[in-house]
C-alpha cells in the first residue's frame, strides 16, 4: 500500500482516488495471511492504511526500484539491452536501423518544415490575437516552454 501511495503522488493522483483505491487493495490484502518465519501472523487494520497514506509527499520522488522491490519482496524486471553495456547496444540498433532504411531513407532530408507550427508563428499568432498580452499568459495559453517564449517575443 505504501508503494501504491507514492507512485499515486508521483503520478498526481488525487489523494481522495488513492483512498479508494488503498481500501480496495486492502479489502484483497487483508483476506491474505502473512506468515512470519516464527510462527505470527500479521492481519492489516486501519493504521496500516493511515501509515501508507502518510507517504503521499513529494520527499518520495527519489523512490527507486530497489526501494520498491526491497519494501514489497517483488522481483521488476528492469527495461534491458539483453545484458549488452549500452555503447555496444546502440551500435546494434544503428546496424538494424541501417538495413531497414538503407541509403539512410529514414533522414528526414528536407530538415524541420518552415513556417506553420513552429514556436515562433504560435507566438505570434497568440499576440496578434492579444495585443497587450503579457508573456506568463502566452505561456499559459500556447503551452510553450518559458525560455521558448522569452526567446521569440520580441521577434514575433
Amino acid at each position: 500500500m505504501m508503494n501504491l501511495t507514492i507512485y499515486a503522488c508521483k503520478c498526481n493522483v488525487p489523494k481522495e482516488k488513492l483512498e479508494m483505491d488503498i481500501r480496495k487493495a486492502f479489502d484483497i490484502l487483508s483476506k491474505a495471511e502473512n506468515h512470519h518465519p516464527d510462527g505470527s501472523i500479521d492481519e492489516l487494520n486501519e493504521r496500516d492504511i493511515q501509515s501508507a497514506l502518510e507517504t503521499y509527499d513529494k520527499s518520495y520522488y527519489c523512490w527507486t526500484l530497489s526501494d520498491v522491490e526491497t519494501t514489497s519482496g517483488l522481483i521488476i524486471p528492469r527495461n534491458r539491452r539483453n545484458y549488452r553495456k549500452q555503447p555496444d547496444h546502440m551500435r546494434r540498433m544503428t546496424a538494424l536501423r541501417d538495413l531497414d532504411y538503407p541509403n539512410g531513407a529514414w533522414i528526414n532530408k528536407n530538415g524541420r518544415p518552415k513556417g506553420s507550427g513552429t514556436a515562433q508563428n504560435k507566438i505570434k499568432e497568440w499576440k496578434e490575437l492579444h495585443p497587450d498580452g503579457k508573456k506568463a499568459d502566452c505561456i499559459k495559453d500556447t503551452g510553450l516552454s518559458k525560455h521558448t517564449v522569452y526567446k521569440w517575443w520580441e521577434e514575433s
